[in-house]
């Protein structure tokens, strides 16, 4: 059951943020299929519009996209969080979110809500006022399908180090 929270400010997603996640993402100017079997194009960009056919971008058309796209989760976070977070550990919660998805209650897991209808983790202990051990729950995000993926535990490593900064 989702607690009532306080409204934290929305904000622009900044550079750093928009920097990190295309740097952990990587960039792809042309569509390919993900490691979950996913339509992706730019960093790391799904949706209806990613198709096989969908035509090459821009490097210009992947950093406007990739700020679009971290803007939704950025304002998914800020909802979830109890607190007004530092921009450190909004830049991690924010690419994590990208990631992983905000998750939806009897639908997914991600970063605000598990399937099951609780909170996260990383949330619950956020909002307990255990930051750390919020930063350190994001190291729990490291599969695909059931299946332990390095790159995943090396972008988890890479988003704690702005986290705890």
């Amino acid at each position: 059951m989702a607690m009532s929270q306080p409204q934290n400010k929305a904000r622009a997603v900044s550079a750093a943020t928009v920097a990190l996640v295309i740097a952990l993402e990587g960039v792809s100017l042309v569509p390919y299929r993900d490691v979950g079997g996913v339509w992706t194009i730019g960093a790391g960009s799904t949706g209806p519009d990613v198709t096989a056919t969908t035509p090459a971008w821009t490097p210009e058309q992947v950093t406007r996209r990739t700020s679009q796209d971290l803007q939704r989760f950025q304002d998914g976070v800020l909802k979830c969080l109890a607190s007004e977070p530092t921009e450190g550990q909004l830049t991690t919660f924010t690419s994590l979110a990208y990631n992983v998805g905000l998750g939806a209650p009897g639908k997914a897991d991600g970063f605000c809500y598990l399937k099951s209808g609780r909170m996260s983790t990383i949330v619950t202990r956020y909002n307990s006022g255990d930051k750390l051990g919020a930063c350190l729950a994001i190291f729990q995000w490291v599969k695909v399908k059931g299946k332990y993926v390095q790159g995943l535990h090396n972008r988890r490593e890479k988003e704690y180090q702005a986290c705890i900064s």
